[in-house]
């Protein structure tokens, strides 16, 4: 399915490379460190970058839903002059969530061998550092040594971010879970109810 006619591929193609100009530049002064391209694989990608890795983080569909929703009502709130649709809102993720799986799936076959690294966000939440690391032996990625001594300062840090909590009706878990399930079967997540807690009626 293409969602941009040819004028905006173009320019999504220069503002995309624009983009990655100044993360090379800004990481390679900080760090010395070479850059793992990390972005959802497809052929626009491949064709700018002939010799791109990827890394590809897989997250618990439900997370990920309720992760952009909270992320679109505050900002929504914060910036549109009129109350949003929110019911609009969550059947728009979960579109996308479908199409970014599919089109995911589908591209990354494209992929020459050894130039894709799948991970799961719950372990590399668990372990930063160590997630980073097999990302660049699992990719052949240079000056790991260099970038370790870097990040290794910042990682307690981290354990101090407090993620967002909420309550979720059960009519939302299965929601969610009947329309993605797929994508829940895949990567072998269960049913929401059993990670979290439903809200009291």
């Amino acid at each position: 399915m293409k969602l941009l006619s040819a004028r905006e591929l173009e320019n999504w193609k220069a503002a995309y490379t624009n983009l990655m100009r100044k993360v090379v530049l800004r990481l390679r002064k900080e760090s010395g460190a070479e850059v793992a391209r990390q972005h959802t694989a497809n052929p626009v990608l491949l064709e700018m970058f002939p010799d791109a890795k990827f890394a590809y983080i897989q997250r618990n569909p439900f997370d990920v839903f309720n992760s952009t929703l909270h992320m679109r009502k505050t900002m929504f709130r914060e910036n549109c002059m009129g109350k949003p649709h929110l019911r609009e809102q969550s059947d728009n993720i979960l579109w996308l969530q479908e199409f970014l799986f599919q089109t995911y799936e589908e591209d990354k076959k494209l992929i020459p061998p050894g130039r894709l690294y799948e991970m799961k966000f719950e372990e590399l939440e668990a372990d930063p550092l160590g997630g980073i690391e097999q990302t660049y032996q699992a990719l052949n990625l240079p000056n790991w040594d260099r970038l370790k001594t870097i990040l290794e300062p910042q990682v307690p840090g981290l354990k101090e971010y407090k993620k967002n909590t909420f309550q979720y009706k059960p009519e939302l878990m299965n929601e969610v879970y009947d329309r993605l399930k797929v994508i829940f079967d895949h990567y072998g997540y269960p049913h929401p109810s059993e990670q979290y807690e439903p809200a009291a009626a």
